[in-house]
């Protein structure tokens, strides 16, 4: 994993998002970024289920980019 949270390197291939259903130190992290910009208003868990999903979805309308719900390289990018 590189430090900033745009890819995650598994054997075999790099991992550019975030997305639900994912658990670890990266939703973590995503998570509190979230919170700190007022998007996420639970616990940091570090696990991407409906809130984390609802949370990015709703910066994503902020900032004007498809609303999907997963968290890839442009919203990593406008978030961090």
């Amino acid at each position: 994993m590189r430090g900033d949270f745009l890819t995650y390197t598994l054997p075999g291939r790099a991992i550019t998002e975030i997305h639900p259903g994912m658990r670890g130190q990266a939703v973590t992290t995503l998570q509190v970024a979230l919170r700190q910009k007022g998007f996420f208003h639970t616990a940091a868990n570090g696990v991407y289920g409906s809130a984390t999903r609802a949370a990015v979805k709703k910066f994503q309308e902020s900032v004007y980019l498809d609303a999907d719900g997963i968290a890839g390289t442009q919203t990593l990018l406008l978030l961090f």
